[in-house]
């Protein structure tokens, strides 16, 4: 199962830096940076792989069909890959103890 999310972020523009001109280009066109348009943002963003927050996973396992136990209704945690019936089988087993 999926367990990260991929972003992707602007970051400043390699040929200016972020300042959207360049002084030694001032005779062309103002030295407007042409490499991000005057942006100063990058136009190939980066990309970011980040692990998924519990609601995330929680969405994500959900559309898998797989059974997902939320802290916020008071019941405890189990593995998000857990069966019903295994899940069914643990609740009796922490009821018999």
């Amino acid at each position: 199962m999926q367990t990260t999310v991929t972003e992707y972020v602007a970051r400043p523009c390699c040929k200016c830096g972020g300042a959207k001109f360049l002084s030694a280009f001032q005779h062309i066109k103002g030295g407007e940076c042409f490499r991000c348009g005057a942006t100063g943002e990058d136009p190939v963003m980066a990309s970011i792989e980040r692990p998924m927050t519990y609601a995330e996973l929680c969405a994500v396992s959900e559309a898998q069909g797989f059974p997902v136990v939320r802290p916020e209704t008071g019941d405890w945690l189990v593995d998000l890959f857990a069966s019903p019936e295994e899940i069914e089988g643990l609740r009796q087993f922490v009821a018999a103890l």
